[in-house]
């Protein structure tokens, strides 16, 4: 392996896709919009304020023209955009939702969920490849000295034109990073004990994820916090599963999880068999008990 490519913007894909990149001893090449470059040896970066979809043919190019052995592109809709636009240009397929990977002298090695997750796949592609990877694939490690840093020609590149801008709210969650997720359902009962399982969190140093149905019909949280087949997919250390009945759907989205644990006043619940430890009780008496027991 002579030489990755990495696309990401975002600053812990950048600091775990470079990270192991790195760690197959290849020279690392990063394309970014972002301000921070991981463990690249090298940058290419193109103006923060444009967006990918205007630049994407010089983007492309330049990836093409350097004639890498393997693209690595985090798991946004940029990443997923360059890493077909770029595929096609090579001639190969590209590797979706990447959650494992090793590279061979001649090929890369994959892992995905299939079948809504009740399968693993494992693929092999030589080289030329192009991956999309899962967050939390690869750990982040230290970045290295500051990389040279070239600006990308994407005078005359742009075929879209900009109709206009509209403000969004943007998200600091980043589920599939974390090592401890405290998921709620609707088994919660009320928003009005969204507090109590906040403030657990807190003491556990977990991120908040949730089911399905809070998040599109409760609306008690926004719907990148939603873990399951069509959510988000997670491997955390720790999983502690608030009011969660464990349907198919959800628990797909932890089935990578170290241990689950799970608090729920239904002891029939398919949750209970999936989980590692359980806690039978309803969460108005639990949660606050727990609480004052974590100081």
């Amino acid at each position: 392996m002579e030489r990755i490519f990495v696309f990401a913007n975002e600053a812990g894909s950048v600091a775990e896709l470079t990270s192991g990149a790195k760690a197959s001893g290849a020279s690392v090449a990063l394309v970014t919009s972002g301000k921070t470059y991981g463990c690249a040896d090298e940058v290419f970066a193109y103006p923060e304020e444009v967006s990918l979809v205007s630049v994407l043919s010089a983007v492309s190019e330049l990836i093409v023209s350097q004639k890498p052995q393997l693209l690595l592109c985090e798991s946004g809709s940029d990443g997923r955009l360059l890493a077909g636009y770029t595929a096609a240009k090579l001639g190969v397929s590209p590797l979706c939702d990447v959650m494992s990977l090793s590279c061979t002298a001649d090929a890369v090695e994959t892992t995905r969920l299939v079948y809504g997750g009740s399968a693993v796949k494992t693929e092999q592609c030589a080289f030329p490849a192009v991956a999309i990877v899962c967050a939390g694939t690869f750990e982040a490690s230290d970045a290295a000295a500051e990389p040279p840093v070239t600006q990308i020609n994407c005078s005359g590149s742009c075929s879209v034109e900009l109709a206009g801008t509209s403000a969004v709210e943007a998200s600091t969650v980043n589920l599939a990073a974390a090592k401890r997720v405290v998921g709620v359902g609707r088994g919660l009962a009320s928003a009005d004990n969204i507090p109590a399982a906040e403030k657990l969190a807190a003491a556990l140093g977990a991120e908040i994820g949730c089911t399905r149905p809070v998040a599109e019909e409760e609306h008690w949280y926004s719907k990148d916090r939603y873990i399951g087949v069509s959510g988000v997919m997670i491997k955390p250390n720790f999983y502690l599963a608030i009011g969660i009945s464990g349907q198919i759907q959800h628990m797909v989205g932890v089935n990578q999880t170290n241990v689950i644990c799970a608090i729920n006043k239904d002891e029939n619940a398919p949750i209970i068999k999936q989980a590692d430890y359980t806690l039978i009780g309803d969460v108005n008496a639990v949660l606050p008990a727990i609480i004052e027991k974590l100081g």
